[in-house]
């Protein structure tokens, strides 16, 4: 079985091609775990953020405590199986998600519900808001596993943004009124969002901050400060930082059309890291030959 580090297939291993909607998988791991937990959600790839970030720092903390085992549902450009200690990963072949090629679509009912009568998890936590919700609601009919949603982004604000109180915003509510319906918990990682969703009628909401790695986030790094200036060719003085996904729901485009203005009265140079769709069009903003622009850093 190929192995994963953090929940990502090794590289330069042989693989059989496999059709999870058929083949049977192997004897769920750490039979006897107190508590499986069953991850599951569109945004997961090779090049993906928050999402995937959160997830594997979970598997790495699950492979280090044999009490806990997690199953992660994730889609991919053809179905794959792949375990660490204490993780396994099914990737469910998906096609693209339109006008944003770095995700995929999770759609199987099917492949999902065998996954899960087969790995029997205690919960279900879903990390997406398109079609994952429904496709473990369905799927998860004749099990009945408790299922939480942690919130990842806001719908009605990527859907419509701007729009409050109009027919298509009010539309976007009633959708996500219904989807929370079914959940157990809903999570949310700013108290800001846990109080818009109670605010419109959702109920069971939790605050759940992210944390930091205080690990490796460090003041100690402040030591390798010019160094790593002069390996990414950064110049001195202030420097502000975005490292993330160039989409829409990320609002790039307001710190471009604002740093001109932050630039004059603190003299701090943008720096960008990352890629994305909105790219090309960032690229060509007016301020954008001002910015410091960086490729997609696969290293934290």
């Amino acid at each position: 079985m190929p192995q994963l580090r953090h929940g990502l297939p090794a590289r330069g291993l042989f693989r059989l091609t496999i059709d999870l909607s058929r083949d049977p998988f192997p004897a769920p791991l750490r039979a006897g775990a107190s508590l499986s937990v069953l991850d599951i959600t569109e945004y997961f790839s090779e090049t993906s953020g928050g999402i995937r970030t959160y997830l594997l720092a979970k598997s790495e903390w699950i492979s280090r405590h044999a009490e806990f085992r997690q199953v992660l549902v994730v889609p991919g450009g053809r179905d794959d199986l792949a375990e660490s200690e204490g993780v396994r990963t099914y990737r469910l072949q998906g096609p693209e998600i339109p006008l944003n090629s770095q995700y995929r679509l999770l759609l199987s009912t099917h492949t999902t519900r065998k996954i899960l009568e087969h790995e029997r998890p205690d919960l279900i936590e879903v990390g997406s808001h398109l079609f994952v919700p429904w496709v473990a609601r369905i799927a998860n009919r004749k099990l009945r596993v408790p299922l939480v949603w942690f919130y990842h982004g806001h719908l009605p604000h990527l859907i419509a943004p701007g729009r409050d109180g109009g027919i298509i915003h009010r539309a976007i509510w009633a959708y996500v009124r219904l989807m929370a319906r079914g959940c157990q918990g809903i999570f949310v990682a700013s108290r800001f969002l846990a109080d818009e969703l109670r605010s419109h009628g959702i109920e069971r909401v939790e605050y759940a901050p992210l944390g930091v790695d205080l690990g490796h986030f460090t003041p100690s790094r402040r030591q390798k400060r010019s160094a790593t200036r002069t390996a990414r060719g950064l110049p001195d003085g202030k420097l502000a930082l975005f490292a993330g996904r160039f989409a829409r729901e990320k609002q790039v485009k307001v710190l471009l059309d604002a740093w001109a203005e932050v630039e004059r009265k603190t003299g701090a140079r943008l720096v960008l890291v990352g890629d994305g769709p909105r790219e090309d069009e960032l690229r060509v903003h007016p301020y954008g030959s001002r910015v410091i622009w960086l490729p997609f850093e696969r290293d934290r």
